[in-house]
Parts: C-alpha cells; sequence; structure tokens
C-alpha cells in the first residue's frame, strides 16, 4: 500500500513539474511566433510541445526517482542512528532520550517501566559462544516487540539489558505483559536449536509517578530488577513483590 502511494506521489510530481515546464516553453513560443499568424503559431506549439515532452519528461522522472532513493536512503540511515542493530530495538541514547520526553509530557508520563535482563548471559556467552548470545539478544528483542503495544517504548540498554517503557499501563496491567514476555522468552528457548540453551529473563516493574525523573524511575526498576535476580531469576517483580516463580 505505500509502495502504491509513493508511486502515487512521484507520478503527481511528474505532471506538475512537465505541466509548468511545457507552460513556461509555449508561453515563450506565443510571445515569439504570435505575430507571425495563428497557423505558424499553432504548428510551432506542436513541435516545441513534443520537443518539451522528449527532453524535460525523463529528466523529470529521472529526478524523481532519484529524490525517492535518497529520501528512503535518508530515512534508512535516520532509523539506523536510532537502532540496535542486533536487537532491532531503540539504542540506549535514543531510548533515554525519548522516555525523558514521555514523562515530561503529562498525557504521556503515566505508565510503568520494564527492565528486561537476561539471566546468566555471561555463562550463555561463554559456555556456547557469542553467535549463540547474539541470537538470544534477537530473540529476546523479537519478544519484547511481540508483546509490547505500538505506543510502548522499546530499548536495549547495554549487554544483555533492555527497558519498556509501558505507556498508560497500571502496575496491574504490566505484570500480565512483563509475565507473557517472560514465559514467551522461555518458551523460545528451544527456537535457538541450541542443545542445552535455556533462556530466561528477570523482569523489574517500576510505576512512574508525577514529577519522578528519568534517573529515579530507572533506580526503582533496577531495584526491581535486582530483587528478582537475587531470588532465583526468571521472575517478574514490582514493589520488592515477587509475581512469578
Amino acid at each position: 500500500m505505500e509502495m502504491k502511494l509513493r508511486a502515487g506521489e512521484i507520478a503527481k510530481n511528474v505532471v506538475i513539474w512537465f505541466a509548468c515546464i511545457l507552460a513556461g516553453v509555449e508561453l515563450l513560443v506565443y510571445l515569439y511566433y504570435a505575430p507571425m499568424g495563428a497557423e505558424r503559431l499553432r504548428s510551432e506549439f506542436l513541435i516545441s510541445g513534443l520537443i518539451t515532452a522528449a527532453v524535460s519528461l525523463p529528466a523529470i522522472i529521472y529526478g524523481m526517482i532519484l529524490r525517492e532513493r535518497l529520501t528512503l536512503a535518508n530515512a534508512a540511515m535516520h532509523e539506523l542512528l536510532q537502532s540496535d542493530r542486533m536487537s532491532g530495538l531503540l539504542n540506549r541514547k535514543v531510548f533515554m532520550e525519548r522516555l525523558s520526553v514521555f514523562l515530561r509530557d503529562a498525557d504521556r508520563s503515566v505508565g510503568v517501566l520494564a527492565y528486561i535482563d537476561a539471566d546468566h548471559f555471561k555463562i550463555i556467552n561463554d559456555r556456547f559462544g557469542h553467535q549463540a548470545g547474539d541470537a538470544a539478544i534477537r530473540l529476546i528483542g523479537d519478544c519484547i516487540r511481540h508483546n509490547s503495544r505500538s505506543s510502548d517504548l522499546m530499548g536495549r540498554l547495554g549487554g544483555q539489558e533492555f527497558g519498556v517503557f509501558l505507556e498508560g499501563a497500571n502496575l496491574k496491567q504490566a505484570v500480565i505483559i512483563a509475565e507473557r514476555l517472560r514465559t514467551q522468552v522461555s518458551q523460545a528457548s528451544s527456537e535457538l536449536g541450541i542443545k542445552g540453551l535455556e533462556l530466561s529473563v528477570s523482569i523489574g516493574l517500576a510505576v512512574h509517578k508525577p514529577g519522578q525523573s528519568v534517573e529515579v524511575l530507572m533506580s526503582q526498576a533496577d531495584r526491581n530488577l535486582g530483587v528478582a535476580k537475587e531470588s532465583g531469576r526468571n521472575a517478574v517483580v514490582a514493589d520488592l513483590q515477587r509475581y512469578t516463580a
């Protein structure tokens, strides 16, 4: 659908540019040949129109296609600079910047931050190799996208750590989403096709309070994440309460 819209936009721009060029050419033809009579003027209109079409249309079409390619390339570069290549989520810098914007917006600051950490990630890298670790990061990124909503903010904070701001969610809703994510990651370990590799995540939740800074919110979520890891991992914790074993 998007490709059709782009093609339609290019075609419309080609028509507009050609019409403007043709109008300019024909105006010059009229000013020069009008004194020579109507028959000569009609002949020159036809000739100039054909020449203008033959010369300008290919140039206009090429220019529009080149412009579209540059637009797409710039968009791809912009997305690349904002994203973490391995997980496909926002990188830490962009995530933190956007989270700060969210929290300053009264209409969007209501929500819950989920701080997610892949359990025993160093052991996975040491035992199964860095390729397995990379595959695990990609899998967790996929699970986060699958269980989050389009309005949520999702990012890889570094290493095996991820963050999701569940915009508009209350604690009960956040626990349900986080538990669903935790369960899916555990069940999806087999998709990696690596015998003996069991992947799981621990998740700390923190409800954003009015006026609370990013740093304080992150610290609160990190504290709950620490409780989840210290109490056996593969768990969701909020307000120092473990919601699953």
